[in-house]
């Protein structure tokens, strides 16, 4: 994804979208068919009851649900 090249990058759909106009990127659909992509948080059992972590895997719930919302 350079902007001026002939270069091709797989991304996802949400992130080419984003980055399209600014970069002057076009968006095309993939000519073969991709599993969808999961992404999943892992911690260490020890940091379940740390505040900070707490909070952390929150923000990253909120803004996944609000990823998902704009669907």
């Amino acid at each position: 994804m350079l902007p001026g090249t002939q270069l091709v990058a797989t991304a996802q759909r949400r992130l080419a979208k984003v980055l399209a106009a600014p970069l002057r990127l076009r968006v095309l659909e993939c000519p073969i068919a991709l599993k969808s992509l999961r992404e999943d948080l892992m911690w260490h059992a020890r940091h379940d009851a740390d505040p900070t972590h707490i909070y952390l895997r929150g923000a990253f719930r909120k803004a996944a649900e609000r990823l998902d919302a704009k669907r």
